[in-house]
């Protein structure tokens, strides 16, 4: 009877040690697409760039051609005075120029002979030109190079919104895959533990072992209960947890069933750890690579073009206009027909100016400082994840080995306890040690797919 019971342990034992067969398993890949494609916040995170494209789009509008008419029209006491019509289309330039043509009608018996024109209307083409405040820089290129700056760090933005969410998707995958094997674990463990319990009582009820070995076996029966139900609330609870990066067009959200479960397979394969010469060349070129510190170099430049143009706003305004008049008589354009203007202020002390100087300039320098300490931030977070990477890794190699071993242990106490040189006590420590080491092996692996994903995250190679 001690053998059939020990056959019964070995043969428990080898199910525990042996993967099930799976028919309904969602691929890493297959979840990862779906999220990426369906969870509606990501139509959310889109929204940051197609928002900075709309200021673009708004800042573009400062250089749109404008077309202008304003007509004016006085009868008093059965008089006209007059009828006057202006229509004007100015074309904005990048430099402080803007070139314009323009046509007046007016008639009237009481008009200003300083407005009087030709008959059939006055045709004239001219220009603008600021010639010192906004000849090389003014408020409308400021806004453009802004909103320039501010697509980029809005797309950088976009691209560290979407590495977060697909981080906590990943994270959530793995929590899932550790909990669904943990289950197993316990799970073939009360298969044993009930296995082992009923060979130890038929034992005692043919005298072969004392009463106290069946109580010792029903204790241990209880123990792997309790232990499947814990890992199985858990498995509930990550189960739940996945469901929420899982939606159907972005509108339903999906339940994942219970039939459904991990990929294994790659749950058991360790993520390649970088080598040193690429960790080396990787510190250097997260500064072009991290989302977060490039959406900073974006809105540093943005803040240099306000400084700039604080710089050229403490110049005084010089503005030119020259126009050529046309008269059908004389029909050249440039024959003594003209009208020339000039516009100047400047305010004496330049307080404005110089306190929005003050202030972008002090902007600026706080958003360097902080740069810099972000840029050292992601440097050492970047180390501290490889140096964990490795880390976990050899715990990994260790508890594999471990596992091994204990598994090995278990089978020589089998030996012994069939040569009534052990006892059913020491049998279980040797399986409850196992089970032990395993689970710790499972969140070992959990924990390294997951640091892998944090390191790519902070790169910002999980959603580009």
């Amino acid at each position: 009877m001690r053998l059939k019971s020990l056959v019964w342990i070995g043969w428990a034992w080898a199910l525990f040690c042996s993967a099930q067969d799976t028919t309904a398993v969602l691929q890493f890949n297959t979840y990862l697409e779906y999220v990426a494609k369906h969870h509606p916040y990501g139509a959310a995170i889109d929204q940051i760039s197609e928002q900075a494209k709309g200021q673009l789009l708004s800042a573009r509008g400062g250089f749109d051609p404008l077309l202008q008419s304003n007509f004016e029209q006085k009868d008093f006491d059965q008089k006209n005075y007059w009828q006057w019509w202006e229509t004007k289309l100015k074309v904005p330039t990048w430099f402080g120029l803007s070139g314009y043509a323009s046509f007046d009608w007016m008639r009237g018996s009481f008009i200003d002979p300083s407005r009087t024109i030709p008959e059939m209307g006055l045709p004239a083409v001219g220009i603008e030109a600021s010639l010192l405040r906004g000849l090389i820089f003014d408020e409308r290129r400021a806004m453009l190079r802004q909103a320039q700056q501010g697509l980029l760090a809005a797309e950088q933005e976009r691209i560290e919104a979407w590495n977060e969410l697909m981080l906590k998707a990943i994270k959530a995958y793995w929590d899932w895959s550790a909990a669904y094997r943990n289950v197993q674990v316990f799970a073939t463990s009360v298969q044993v533990a009930e296995r082992q319990y009923n060979s130890i009582k038929a034992a005692f009820e043919l005298g072969e072992i004392p009463g106290i070995d069946t109580l010792d076996a029903f204790v241990l029966y209880q123990e792997r209960q309790t232990g499947q139900l814990v890992a199985g609330q858990e498995l509930l609870r990550s189960r739940l947890l996945l469901s929420t990066f899982l939606w159907r067009d972005r509108q339903t959200p999906m339940e994942v069933p219970a039939s459904v479960i991990p990929d294994e397979i790659r749950f058991d394969v360790s993520p390649a750890l970088p080598s040193v010469d690429s960790l080396s060349s990787i510190l250097p070129q997260a500064d072009q690579s991290s989302p977060l510190l490039l959406r900073q170099q974006f809105q540093l430049a943005e803040l240099e073009v306000e400084r700039k143009l604080a710089v050229w706003n403490q110049l005084p305004v010089l503005n030119a206009r020259w126009n050529a008049l046309y008269q059908e008589s004389q029909p050249s354009w440039f024959r003594n027909n003209y009208k020339i203007g000039l516009d100047f202020y400047m305010p004496l002390l330049l307080r404005k100016e110089r306190g929005k100087r003050q202030e972008v300039e002090a902007k600026l320098t706080k958003a360097q400082m902080d740069y810099q300490f972000q840029r050292l931030g992601v440097r050492n977070q970047l180390l501290t994840l490889y140096n964990d990477w490795r880390n976990l890794g050899q715990q990994l190699d260790l508890l594999q080995r471990m596992t091994g071993q204990l598994d090995a242990l278990f089978r020589a106490e089998q030996r012994r306890f069939e040569l009534g040189e052990s006892s059913v006590f020491l049998l279980n420590q040797r399986q409850q040690k196992f089970i032990e080491y395993k689970i710790k092996e499972t969140d070992v692996r959990r924990k390294l797919h997951q640091k892998q994903a944090e390191f790519r995250a902070l790169l910002g190679e999980l959603m580009r």
